[in-house]
């Protein structure tokens, strides 16, 4: 039974079509259903799977362009129906603040590889970040007898502690300071400090975990702080708005 419908659905379509024109990697074959009708499916079927094989690589285009506009369309619709909370008293979704974190460290990794460091171990230099450090630094990154600030407290993501942790690269911690860190409240000052001074600062904080409070403070106060001759206020404005004043030798860029 099975095999007699295939003979009559053989002989029907070689009734209905004298040739059939089959695509194969650009060259037109024709195959004509002889007197052999099952020959005549199976060149038919042979002819259609060849067509479905070349047409794979177009489909998975047109399957991949669906997806990916569909997804650009939803995310459209995210955003303008504000689903993402920008308050800095939310945390991030555990998957962006992954992304975000990698995307951070290869960034600086990257830009910071070839940037020549000086000897961070000159007490000049120390010094003078130590200085630089109470007057730009210590509301966000904390002094060695100090647990928490109103600034520090209210910022997302919180800017590390210090007193506690040491970058383990200088290159990408004087990269850091100059260029900053977008959406972090990290400043760029770079603009505002030529590089002498933030190697300084990057001096003085590969020093810092190491300092008791009467340490830093002695540091803070060498070299002419609080108000010695030829000093003079100095104002350093934080990305919140608020300002730190200093008595300090003025060597910023202006």
């Amino acid at each position: 039974m099975l095999f007699g419908c295939i003979i009559a659905t053989a002989q029907l379509i070689a009734a209905r079509a004298d040739f059939c024109h089959v695509q194969e990697r650009g060259v037109i074959r024709r195959a004509r259903p002889g007197a052999n009708s099952i020959a005549g499916v199976r060149q038919i079927c042979e002819a259609t799977e060849t067509i479905n094989h070349g047409n794979a690589p177009m489909k998975f285009a047109r399957t991949a362009l669906l997806i990916a506009g569909s997804l650009a369309l939803l995310a459209i619709a995210l955003i303008y129906a504000g689903v993402f909370n920008v308050g800095a008293d939310t945390p991030h979704w555990p998957l962006t603040y992954t992304t975000m974190n990698l995307i951070r460290a290869r960034s600086i990794a990257v830009r910071a590889r070839d940037v020549p460091a000086p000897q961070l171990d000159n007490p000049a230099l120390i010094a003078t970040g130590a200085r630089h450090y109470a007057a730009m630094c210590v509301e966000c990154h904390l002094a060695p007898d100090e647990k928490e600030s109103d600034i520090r407290t209210g910022l997302y993501p919180q800017p590390p502690d210090l007193t506690r942790h040491r970058h383990a690269n200088p290159e990408e911690t004087f990269w850091i300071i100059k260029h900053g860190i977008k959406m972090s409240g990290m400043p760029a000052w770079g603009k505002t400090h030529e590089d002498p001074i933030i190697w300084g600062l990057v001096a003085f904080v590969q020093k810092l975990p190491e300092l008791t409070p009467a340490e830093y403070k002695s540091l803070v106060m060498t070299d002419g702080h609080a108000g010695m001759p030829g000093s003079h206020d100095h104002d350093h404005a934080h990305p919140s708005g608020h300002s730190h004043r200093s008595n300090q030798p003025h060597t910023d860029k202006q």
